[in-house]
């Protein structure tokens, strides 16, 4: 549930300077209820089957900050993932986060002059992703220092980085929010993922899941005629 005491003391900058760990609840707070807001403004349920509608993006958070996700063989501590699962998956139900599942990766930095360290740690995080997201093209990321936010898209051989947001000011978190809804709003194509590579999540005791790749070939048949095949 949203702390709003707590959110506003950090956007008053009450948290400047002071441990990190403190600015990770504001500021999950402030993503889950803007989560909370689009799924309830569109008024789409888990049961509606409308298909002129899309499908937001149910975002979840890790129930522990500063975490290690699972997935990787690194011993890597991540501050903050946003993770995107179905909706009948809760909050309460999230007890570990895997890579594999992650929507957008935060490093948090209480100061606002350590920048470049926030850049160099999520650069180890996004090798972790690709490890386990075969099916992801680029791969979302946010630095917060102190209340100055980058929005940074990875791709294969380079990112791009937004302006500075100050979330204590209005034009700040008025644009963080309008990043959030887009993310949320837009189709999982557009966030990176490739539709014709699924994963398939494992059965009984071993739990192994498997990738698939959907591949078309133009073949001619005996008529001459050609003919598409789709393999998987």
């Amino acid at each position: 549930m949203l702390n709003m005491d707590r959110l506003c003391h950090w956007l008053e900058g009450g948290l400047s300077g002071k441990l990190e760990k403190l600015i990770y609840w504001p500021f999950t707070d402030f993503v889950q209820y803007v989560a909370c807001w689009v799924k309830v403004s569109m008024g789409v349920s888990s049961t509606d089957t409308a298909t002129d509608h899309i499908q937001p993006q149910q975002v979840l958070l890790a129930c522990n900050l500063d975490l290690q996700p699972t997935g990787s063989d690194e011993s890597i501590w991540l501050d903050v993932i946003l993770i995107a699962q179905p909706d009948t998956m809760t909050v309460d139900s999230l007890d570990r986060a895997n890579y594999r599942d992650a929507l957008a990766l935060v490093e948090v930095k209480p100061m606002r002059d350590p920048l470049y360290q926030a850049y160099e740690l999520l650069l180890c995080y996004l090798q972790q992703v690709y490890a386990t997201q075969h099916n992801c093209s680029f791969v979302w990321g946010f630095t917060l220092c102190d209340r100055d936010l980058q929005v940074i898209l990875f791709t294969n051989d380079h990112a791009v980085t937004s302006d500075n947001l100050d979330l204590g000011m209005g034009k700040g978190h008025r644009a963080f929010i309008q990043v959030l809804v887009r993310l949320l709003c837009c189709d999982k194509q557009w966030l990176g993922y490739d539709k014709t590579v699924v994963w398939h999540m494992g059965v009984g005791p071993q739990n192994c899941g498997h990738w698939t790749v959907k591949c078309t070939e133009q073949r001619d048949t005996v008529d001459g005629e050609a003919q598409q095949m789709v393999m998987y």
